[in-house]
């Protein structure tokens, strides 16, 4: 897999598949992630939330 950045909120961890599925922060693209796939995960502060949906209600 290439290496790609993905920044948003986990909708839903499903153990049978070993994969979560999160939405971004404007929720309107979602993507399913294998938990095998991840190399590194982070939290995200409010503070840059906040400011990524205002960013996407604007556009």
């Amino acid at each position: 897999m290439s290496e790609t950045s993905f920044t948003g909120d986990i909708i839903k961890y499903d153990q049978q598949r070993q994969q979560i599925i999160v939405k971004n922060f404007a929720k309107n693209v979602t993507r399913i992630i294998r938990i095998s796939d991840i190399q590194r995960l982070r939290f995200v502060p409010s503070t840059v939330q906040t400011a990524q949906k205002n960013r996407f209600k604007k556009e």
